[in-house]
């Protein structure tokens, strides 16, 4: 297994994994104790058995879906990190922005994701920054 150093990582990863609908890929991003996910709509799944189930049923449902994410903010400590994350989902004719919050933990030097929320997006996030790219550092 590939080892992944840093929460962007794990983040690449995660989004590669739904963009190739890979079921392997996507479960070698979660955390082996205490993951939990929440689809748009749907109730929060706890543990890695539900949240892997819930994305076996997407992944292989057949139907491709195209994927941009943004970050648009980023909350890091030495163990834990949090990015807002804005995903576009085009599919067929249909597209979907969703706003999810992705919460990543770092064990014995490897970071995986422990928390996807996702919701669909009612309103544009605007700023007088630029927030596409914001990093702020937990003391």
């Amino acid at each position: 297994m590939n080892i992944l150093g840093t929460a962007d990582q794990v983040e690449r990863a995660f989004y590669s994994a739904f963009a190739h609908c890979s079921v392997q890929e996507m479960d070698a991003v979660w955390a082996d104790e205490d993951a939990i996910c929440i689809h748009p709509g749907s109730a929060a799944l706890r543990g890695k058995t539900a949240v892997m189930h819930s994305w076996a049923r997407i992944l292989t449902a057949g139907n491709a879906v195209d994927i941009e994410y943004e970050v648009i903010q980023r909350i890091v400590s030495e163990e834990m990190a949090v990015h807002i994350v804005r995903e576009i989902l085009t599919q067929n004719d249909g597209r979907v922005e969703v706003m999810a919050t992705n919460v990543y933990r770092c064990q014995d030097g490897c970071w995986k994701m422990l928390e996807h929320h996702g919701s669909q997006a009612v309103a544009k996030v605007t700023s007088a920054a630029t927030v596409s790219d914001v990093t702020r550092t937990l003391q």
